[in-house]
């Protein structure tokens, strides 16, 4: 009977020891499965040394050690007196119906899925509800409970009662041992129990966690800002209870940010037995007048939902008679987007109508708004998309910004509605502001009069510049020189400029270029121009000279270079004067007596060359142009001829003397 309780007592602390385990390293977690599997091979050389009955019993061992303990409850029950059972839980796992192929030990692992299929087709067929939700975790969370609870009463009152499993819908008896025999039993089932406990425990944390406390997955509640939500508290369950008929006493809710002080406690420790519904409730000053709890549907009504509300909560709930259980879930609380605003990159916001800005300027936004998780945004010109969800922020913030860089202003910016939207779900929201901008001049054309331009006579000339805003400032220049007797008139609502210009203009102004220059002060470099070459018609005007000087030596010839300037051209060259008769009466003396002479005309130079030139030729020589606008003579140039005296009548000149005559 010593042996025994050594027994015993080194079980309990090898539970307690693998237990402490799941702390450590993963190598210590490895070295206490190895502890776990060591009991349990314990238990199975207990049974296999055990001969006390004329059947025997094989073992499955460790591959399958439910169908183990089934099997050692087959061997022990014969030798067991009838007694009548006290009432324990009932275990839920499943039966196995065939025999483990094979005969040594193998990894404990490899019985993994077969526990886990057939533990939920017990549970299944036992007709115990599951919490939604939860999954395979939670009834192998439920079967090692069971295991664990089982196994550990009877470890507790091993040196005093027997132990008998139970199939089925059977319960679990304890009776006393009636001999050396029934403690060896009872140390050998005890150690396939721990072991197999043991084993459970340490194939999954979460299991053991539900061995100990039961958890719930996270469930989600998503309210909205200043609704309402109901937040249920799945340990609260009474299908999750230990014992058929169990009651919370005690129900209490933890946020986040506060673990340790209950925001909501429903207490029925001491209501006399009317349960949860004669309970004392309380709540913390953050839930004042804002939680309702129902003790029918068990669920916490959140009202008012404040931003702060949003967070990880943890419900705790103490049965009468089971263990402590937990949920929780996490409450999303959707702010709509509110407070979306359009600024500057300083931070300035902007309303409205803004600017102007200049055509070609670049143009960075930012977009800023508020909501509960971030909204996204999108920036948009009217109806067309300009940037899709460029949104950056966090959700402890609940702000989310986006900036829209514009590189170069276009015309098509002009007045045009720059939206920031803000969706969250099936909210949404905007701002928009409308770009004011100065724009350049699109073009300017300079028109010359209908009628043709006449030297010496007013004419009006006129100018048109369109497309900038505000309209264009319109100014005249020919040449370098600006012209100033100019007259503008303006149209703002087609930003088009119009400028005539008075101008007399003169034979000189022939072939000049007259320009319209159209420039927007406020957009620099934006000037553009047009210009106009001036076809002034005027009279010829005429240049006679003689080239060599103004004499020439008698037999000798004289050039005459006639330059005219006229428009029109005239239509034929111009004509020759001596003493105001035309030249072409010199060649009426005949020859040898000189008179002859040559034309030639080369553009605008004509040329009259005199040759052999005679006495009687000097005198006064003139051109004379003339074209559709009037004709003009030349002024005078007079030609001397110089002639020699023989010496043998004026003995009194010893050279040869110039003679002039008229």
């Amino acid at each position: 009977m010593h042996m025994a309780m050594v027994f015993l007592i080194w079980s309990v602390w090898t539970l307690s020891l693998s237990l402490s385990s799941l702390s450590l390293s993963r190598n210590s977690f490895t070295f206490m499965k190895t502890i776990a599997s060591g009991v349990f091979n314990s238990g199975l050389t207990a049974w296999d040394r055990l001969n006390l009955s004329p059947r025997t019993c094989p073992l499955a061992h460790e591959a399958n050690f439910l169908r183990t303990l089934e099997q050692a409850e087959a061997c022990i029950e014969p030798l067991q007196a009838p007694a009548k059972p006290r009432r324990a839980s009932v275990a839920w796992l499943s039966h196995p119906t065939t025999r483990s192929s094979s005969s040594q030990p193998t990894l404990f692992p490899s019985a993994l899925p077969a526990l886990s299929r057939r533990g939920e087709q017990r549970l299944a067929a036992s007709g115990k509800p599951s919490p939604t939700g939860t999954g395979k975790a939670w009834q192998r969370g439920c079967a090692l409970g069971r295991v664990r609870r089982l196994h550990s009463e009877s470890a507790a009152s091993a040196s005093r009662r027997g132990l008998r499993m139970a199939r089925g819908t059977k319960q679990v008896a304890f009776l006393p041992p009636k001999s050396l025999v029934d403690a060896k039993l009872l140390l050998a089932t005890s150690f396939l129990a721990w072991g197999a406990a043991l084993m459970l425990a340490l194939s999954d944390t979460g299991a053991l966690a539900a061995a100990t406390e039961w958890r719930s997955q996270d469930a989600l509640v998503v309210g909205r800002l200043g609704g309402r939500v109901e937040l249920e508290c799945g340990a609260a369950d009474p299908a999750l209870s230990g014992n058929d008929g169990d009651e919370p006493s005690l129900l209490l809710w933890f946020h986040e940010s506060r673990p340790a002080t209950p925001l909501y406690s429903v207490d029925g420790r001491r209501t006399g037995g009317s349960g949860m519904a004669g309970a004392q409730h309380s709540m913390s000053d953050v839930w004042a007048a804002r939680a309702y709890f129902s003790s029918v549907s068990r669920t916490l009504r959140l009202e008012d939902l404040a931003a702060d509300d949003q967070g990880r909560y943890r419900c705790r709930v103490d049965f009468r008679r089971g263990r402590t259980r937990t949920s929780t879930l996490t409450l999303v609380v959707r702010e709509e987007p509110h407070n979306v605003t359009i600024g500057d990159e300083h931070g300035v916001e902007m309303r409205g109508t803004v600017g102007p800005f200049n055509e070609g300027d670049s143009l960075a936004i930012v977009c800023t708004a508020h909501g509960r998780p971030p909204p996204e945004l999108s920036w948009w010109q009217e109806t067309r998309l300009l940037l899709d969800n460029t949104s950056s922020g966090t959700a402890d913030e609940a702000v989310s910004r986006s900036a829209l860089r514009i590189e170069a202003l276009e015309r098509s910016h002009l007045m045009a509605r720059i939206r920031c939207k803000a969706r969250s779900g099936d909210q949404e929201e905007e701002a928009s502001i409308a770009l004011d901008m100065n724009l350049r001049p699109l073009g300017v054309s300079v028109a010359a009069p209908a009628r043709a331009l006449v030297a010496e006579q007013p004419a009006q000339f006129r100018c048109d510049s369109w497309g900038s805003r505000p309209p264009a400032n319109l100014t005249w220049w020919k040449g370098s020189r600006r012209m100033t007797r100019s007259l503008a008139t303006v149209d703002e609502s087609s930003g088009r400029t119009t400028s005539v210009l008075a101008f007399t203009p003169g034979g000189d102004d022939h072939g000049r270029r007259l320009r319209c220059r159209a420039a927007n002060d406020r957009v620099p470099g934006s000037e553009i121009e047009d210009a106009l070459k001036l076809e002034v018609e005027f009279a010829p005007s005429v240049r006679l000279q003689l080239a060599g000087g103004s004499a020439v030596n008698e037999g000798g010839d004289a050039r005459f270079e006639c330059s005219v300037r006229a428009h029109p051209e005239p239509s034929e060259p111009p004509g020759w004067l001596w003493e105001g008769r035309p030249v072409s009466t010199l060649s009426g003396r005949g020859a040898g007596s000189g008179g002859q002479h040559r034309l030639e005309s080369n553009g605008s130079l004509h040329i009259l060359t005199l040759l052999n030139v005679q006495r009687w030729q000097q005198g006064r020589y003139a051109c004379l142009a003339h074209n559709a606008r009037g004709k003009a003579l030349s002024a005078h140039v007079i030609l001397l001829v110089r002639c020699e005296f023989a010496l043998t009548d004026f003995h009194h000149l010893s050279a040869p003397q110039e003679a002039l005559v008229f």
